[in-house]
This record gives structure tokens, C-alpha cells and sequence, in this order.
């Protein structure tokens, strides 16, 4: 639908091992915000800080591109190790909430809150 912001190939030659994306989430009446995912690794390969590369240098694109924040749903013990944060989240509305809904801001200011509008492609129910 469109709804790709930024989108990142780890590869060799021409065989695709990693792959991350990043994609807009709207804000109930306020700027805009990032969601991160998916992001996978080829399992053969998954020790060799791929991964963690590919999410480093997308949220690297984004910082220096000016967005706000990125959101991202997925395992609370992995994302935090990029400065994502349950906490960063508080402030916003979404069916996700829990412990494996976190955020990472990159600079104050808005959105500071808010209903989140995930792309229809989620399925993902808008709380209105």
C-alpha cells in the first residue's frame, strides 16, 4: 500500500541474509511517528550482529532524517539494548500496549502522545 518509509537488505553477492523496515504510523491528530518492523535474519547467520547492524544503521537513517520516534513491537529484552523502552510508549494509545510495545525518541517534542493509526496492512484495530 505504500506505506514503506525506509527498507534495508543485508546480502552477499546476490543472496539476501537480513532484512529490516520501517514504516509510518500515524498519531490521532498530531505529527506522525516510525514503526519498526519486520526485521529478520537468515537463522544461519543470526549470531553475526546482523541484525543488530541493520536496525542500528536504519535508526541511524531515521535520527539524522528528523524522526521524532519509532515505535517498535517485539522482544523485550532484545530492542532495549538500542534504547527502546516500555516507558517511552506511556503517553500513547494503541491495542499493543505491554511489555513487548516500546519506543525510542530521538528528539523531545511532538508527538508527545496520542491514538497511534497503524497501516491497514497490520490489522491492527484503531481505538476510536
Amino acid at each position: 500500500d505504500g506505506d514503506i518509509l525506509v527498507e534495508l537488505v543485508a546480502h552477499e553477492d546476490e543472496q539476501i541474509f537480513g532484512h529490516i523496515l520501517f514504516y509510518p504510523i500515524g498519531v490521532f491528530g498530531k505529527l506522525g511517528a516510525i514503526g519498526l518492523g519486520p526485521m529478520c535474519v537468515d537463522p544461519w547467520v543470526q549470531r553475526d550482529r546482523i541484525g543488530s547492524n541493520l536496525v542500528q544503521q536504519g535508526l541511524q537513517f531515521l535520527r539524522d532524517q528528523g524522526a521524532p520516534l519509532v515505535f517498535v513491537l517485539g522482544h523485550k529484552e532484545y530492542y532495549p539494548r538500542f534504547g527502546f523502552s516500555e516507558e517511552a510508549t506511556a503517553e500513547f494509545q494503541t491495542p499493543l500496549k505491554g511489555p513487548h510495545f516500546m519506543a525510542i525518541r530521538f528528539r523531545f517534542g511532538p508527538p508527545m502522545s496520542g491514538r497511534l493509526i497503524f497501516p491497514a496492512a497490520f490489522g491492527i484495530a484503531d481505538l476510536a
